[in-house]
């Protein structure tokens, strides 16, 4: 009985839910989904946050560092092949590790996300299912976007490794060699926006391969369909850039508050003197340093995936009468219980 009335509660309260909104509603769509759904989305991805950490950790301890020292300072055929190795470990094994995380969490939040829109009960068992099933599409899709954002950056290391053998090959005097370096300093600016327009046009993948069971060609080109304006409609990408705005907002709040709480509690200086001398004291103070950074990924990814996941369906009610469809859908069901009971 208690199930009956939420569902019945929440399929009435859908159709507040179900519409047309500003950027400013859909925020505060998000805030209000995250404020009733935050524990069960935190519950259920921090498996996948941990491999998120993991590649992150990975390439901050491992493969930055390993860019600005080398084994031979003179030897330039040395130093870029040891770039080379640096960048592809980082792309194919950091790569990999944060794309699972991210694809899984993002799969689990909008399953969550788009049973509380249309009415349904939210499970974090039956979102973790979904999430498994298409995992595979979401990895793909997000993978290739990591490629196609990395863009900038390779091209940048490729920069600078031609301005340190121009340097090398010709006399001091020569300017060109630090006019490629200036280009490289560019290109690292134009990746970074390349970045952010790429993840802008493929936003709404992930809830296209999760809600509509598409391939990864097929997601991105449909997100692609649902963002671009059509005719009177204005195009979708001013809520995924408002979007980027929030997350910057909230990753600085969120990073001032949890690393001065931290440093009240004389953490983790406090905390390392305990293990000091235990035979896995090591580890445990490398994982304790991972620590903010693990709640700072835990609870920023469930916040991009619930918006865009409101951006979906808002799209989709703005374009396609999406609302209208589901409307149709409770009246079709409500003949067919009449008729049943006559």
């Amino acid at each position: 009985m208690e199930r009956f009335f939420i569902e019945r509660s929440a399929r009435m309260n859908r159709r507040a839910r179900l519409r047309t909104m500003t950027g400013s509603e859909i925020i505060d769509t998000s805030i209000r989904v995250y404020q009733q759904l935050g524990w069960t989305f935190l519950r259920a991805t921090i498996l996948p946050t941990f491999f998120a950490v993991s590649a992150i950790a990975f390439v901050k301890s491992y493969i930055l560092p390993s860019l600005f020292s080398t084994s031979d300072a003179g030897n330039l055929t040395t130093q870029f092949s040891e770039v080379a190795f640096a960048v592809a470990l980082a792309v194919f094994v950091g790569g990999p590790l944060l794309v699972v995380g991210v694809s899984a969490s993002t799969a689990i939040v909008t399953q969550l996300v788009s049973d509380f829109m249309i009415g349904n009960v939210p499970t974090a068992d039956g979102a973790i299912r979904t999430a498994f099933r298409t995992l595979g599409s979401l990895v793909k899709v997000h993978f290739w976007e990591l490629l196609l954002s990395g863009s900038g950056l390779i091209g940048a290391l490729a920069l600078s490794a031609l301005s340190s053998l121009i340097d090398q090959a010709t006399v001091d005097e020569n300017v060109l060699a630090g006019i490629v370096a200036l280009l490289a300093v560019g290109s690292m600016v134009v990746g970074g926006f390349i970045f952010l327009v790429v993840v802008s046009r493929h936003a709404l993948a992930a809830p296209a391969a999760v809600l509509e069971n598409l391939k990864p060609r097929a997601a991105a080109k449909r997100s692609v369909q649902l963002l671009k304006g059509q005719g009177p409609i204005i195009s979708g990408y001013g809520n995924v850039w408002g979007l980027y705005v929030v997350l910057l907002v909230v990753s600085i709040v969120a990073n001032v508050s949890l690393y001065g709480f931290l440093s009240m509690v004389g953490f983790p200086s406090r905390f390392e003197s305990y293990f000091d001398n235990l035979p896995m004291g090591g580890l445990v103070i490398e994982a304790l340093g991972l620590v903010p950074m693990f709640l700072w990924v835990w609870t920023l990814v469930p916040v991009w995936a619930v918006t865009v996941t409101i951006i979906y369906y808002e799209r989709r009610i703005r374009l396609e009468g999406y609302d209208i469809e589901a409307l149709a859908g409770d009246v079709w069901r409500s003949d067919r219980q009449n008729r049943f009971e006559l």
